[in-house]
């Protein structure tokens, strides 16, 4: 049994949480502060989530008033990391920061995940020994998993219970689970009873440590011969396949990864262990080897994307997971050739200290330091710059979605600077203030995110005002779509067919508009057929009718008529 503080500290904990997730979750639900501050908000939910789960899973008799030190130390690092990341959300009317902060979310768990288990370990006054934080690290995830999972059901209960009680006219259950008051609290309490739970069968949880580390065990030789088989073969294949792919970096890198955690897994740091046969651990240790050959690869085609396309967020992640992974197999491929057979004894040299790199680097990737966002825009407005793209070819949607306040700055330094008018339009809309779901949109406001072609007097009142009912919806947001309307023959009847685009940063929707019986505009969506070219890449529309390159085309194919039944043929 893990020895942990007593259960009413524990689920006192559990309910000081929820409370203040509550508040926080109210000041958020109805606009007020700190919500309206994410230079205050994103610290203070940063701290309310982690802090408390980080001491429940770790707290001990003996520990904790150590273990509050150490958590109060981290507890200001991850302050200062998240005020960060709210000030890149400023202005908050008109930026965009869900990518960067799911970013944040990610980076800061693996960061907490890695700190805990050195603070335990300096909370005990232990020695950094890699044995202990392996088996630290399997016990804090399958309890925090397993916990999650606990109160998942939990909630499933309760919402089942609340709608059988329901069907027989008793509500008050269900009203009950629909107030934050009270849900929030509740399953923060679940939380905690579970983590009791599961931390006094730690030894059990230890096992299910082991069944997977079994199965793991007998995975690694499979992965040992995939990383062999790829690497023989490579020679007689060539690279250009693998770019082909558009992910062949992704590839390497995944492969890489795979195989040093199976290994970790297998081995634990005993030295002297020996999972395998003499011939499989020397096989294994001969795929370990070879693993810098996979970095050098991907190196290489994370060069050639940089160098053809520029630095983007995903790049700059890309170079950070390399770089963690090459340092990692290089410095298994020196304890191979120093100690061969026993190059296990190296294990524990580099995965301690290595664990103490990824948490810095989780850290900095949210810090001035290492901002991805300032360095992805500095590169994309370079390359303007230089010449390398026209100002028409820049992505304006991936500097609104995925680089946050940088972004937004870097586009309005750029509109300054070339004084475009058409350009200072484009980022004018798509910056253009946020509203509620719930606001109305004159026909004034809406209007000026749509562009005409060939002519505005082309297309008839009624048709644009059937446009805006359609439109003006809730999921309407004031720049963050393109509205175009095409007026072309498209059946020779001399008479023009009115065709209505909206543009956003994840999808291009199209539809034909016709008069029905009733006089009445009608419309009905029209299937995108993209070449491969263009498959999984953004249209510029509005570049490409300025251009005039709009035209109609008879199809390659006629229709199947059989009786009624009319079959359309693409390919």
């Amino acid at each position: 049994m893990d020895k942990q503080l007593p259960k009413l500290t524990t689920l006192s904990i559990s309910l000081l949480q929820g409370i203040a997730l509550w508040f926080l979750y109210y000041s958020f639900e109805q606009q007020i502060f700190p919500a309206t501050n994410p230079i205050w908000f994103n610290p203070l939910a940063t701290l309310s989530i982690a802090l408390p789960v980080l001491l429940q899973l770790s707290a001990t008799p003996q520990n904790w008033q150590r273990l509050l030190i150490f958590l109060a130390l981290f507890g200001i690092v991850l302050s200062l990391t998240a005020s960060y990341i709210g000030y890149q959300q400023i202005p908050v009317a008109i930026i965009e920061s869900g990518s960067m902060q799911f970013i944040f979310i990610v980076t800061t768990g693996i960061a907490a995940f890695k700190a805990i288990m050195y603070g335990q370990l300096w909370s005990e006054k232990s020695k950094l020994d890699y044995q202990r934080l392996f088996q630290l690290s399997w016990r804090n995830f399958l309890i925090a998993a397993e916990s999650l999972l606990f109160t998942g059901i939990f909630y499933g209960i309760l919402n089942l219970g609340a709608a059988l009680f329901n069907v027989i006219g008793i509500d008050v259950f269900s009203q009950l689970l629909e107030k934050p008051w009270f849900n929030i609290p509740v399953l923060c309490m679940a939380f905690g009873f579970a983590v009791i739970t599961f931390r006094r069968i730690a030894k059990t949880v230890d096992i299910i440590a082991n069944i997977l580390q079994t199965l793991i065990k007998f995975l690694l030789p499979l992965l040992a011969v995939v990383a062999l088989a790829f690497v023989i073969t490579l020679p007689f294949t060539g690279l250009q396949k693998l770019w082909d792919t558009g992910y062949g970096s992704t590839l390497l890198l995944s492969l890489q990864a795979m195989t040093l955690f199976f290994v970790n897994a297998v081995y634990q740091n005993h030295q002297e262990q020996r999972a395998y046969p003499i011939f499989w651990h020397r096989f294994i240790y001969l795929s370990i080897a070879i693993l810098p050959i996979f970095s050098v690869i991907s190196a290489y085609g994370l060069w050639l994307r940089i160098d053809q396309y520029g630095w983007t967020v995903s790049r700059c992640w890309g170079v950070v997971a390399w770089s963690i992974l090459t340092c990692f197999c290089l410095g298994y491929l020196q304890g191979i050739l120093r100690e061969r057979d026993h190059w296990l004894r190296s294990l524990s040299w580099v995965n301690v200290r290595m664990g103490l790199i990824v948490l810095a680097l989780m850290l900095l990737v949210n810090s001035p330091l290492l901002n991805f966002q300032q360095i992805s825009t500095q590169s994309q407005l370079k390359r303007v710059a230089d010449n390398v793209i026209d100002i028409d070819q820049l992505d304006t949607y991936y500097f609104k979605w995925s680089l946050a306040r940088q972004g937004y700055i870097g586009l309005q330094e750029l509109k300054d600077a070339i004084n475009d008018e058409q350009f200072s339009l484009k980022i004018d809309r798509l910056y253009a203030p946020k509203r509620d779901a719930q606001q109305q949109v004159s026909q004034q406001e809406f209007f000026r995110y749509v562009d005409y072609w060939p002519e505005q007097h082309t297309f008839p009142e009624e048709l644009k005002l059937a446009l805006f009912e359609k439109e003006n919806n809730r999921w309407f947001r004031p720049g963050q779509q393109g509205y175009y309307l095409l007026a072309i023959d498209l059946n020779k009847d001399g008479l023009a067919e009115y065709i209505s685009v909206k543009e956003s940063t994840q999808f291009t929707d199209m539809n034909i508009w016709r008069l029905d019986e009733q006089g009445k505009w009608q419309n009905k969506y029209l299937y995108r057929n993209n070449p491969a070219s263009l498959r999984g890449n953004k249209t510029d529309i509005q570049s490409l009718l300025q251009a005039n390159k709009v035209q109609a085309v008879e199809p390659k194919w006629q229709d199947l008529l059989i009786g009624d039944i009319r079959i359309q043929i693409s390919f």
